[in-house]
């Protein structure tokens, strides 16, 4: 039995958002990696920072959003939560994301662009997306 502490509204929100970051940071440096190796100017260098900053800058606006929202009361949330986190037949991953669909009014998407220089655009979603609904958008 995993401690309610372990899926606290708070937590659970930054940890998905941090994961999207993280998901910036790598599509960026990859991205770098491969223009070091071809010829290229300071100011094309520049320019996917640029793009990598204002990604995480609207990833972090949509985490506060989303925080902003959370009223945690631990009583009221065992109530709602506790069968979920209690059950043997889910993994810990489809625990979260059962919890984050009521938790996350609005989600960031990382999705591959072929049309863009940085491969990638941040989608602005109403409501949470899970690996599933995100493997179906692609």
């Amino acid at each position: 039995m995993l401690p309610i502490q372990s899926f606290h509204p708070e937590v659970l929100i930054s940890n998905h958002f941090d994961n999207i970051k993280y998901q910036i940071d790598i599509n960026t440096e990859s991205i770098l990696e491969k223009l070091e190796k071809l010829t290229v100017s300071s100011e094309e260098i520049k320019i996917f920072n640029d793009v990598r900053e204002k990604q995480i800058e609207k990833n972090s606006e949509i985490e506060l959003y989303n925080l902003n929202l959370v009223k945690f009361d631990e009583n009221e949330y065992k109530l709602r939560w506790q069968h979920v986190i209690d059950d043997g037949s889910l993994d810990y991953d489809k625990k979260i994301d059962l919890i984050k669909e009521t938790l996350i009014f609005k989600d960031c998407i990382l999705m591959g662009d072929s049309e863009l220089k940085s491969r990638k655009s941040l989608w602005i979603m109403p409501a949470f997306y899970n690996l599933k609904d995100v493997d179906f958008l692609r």
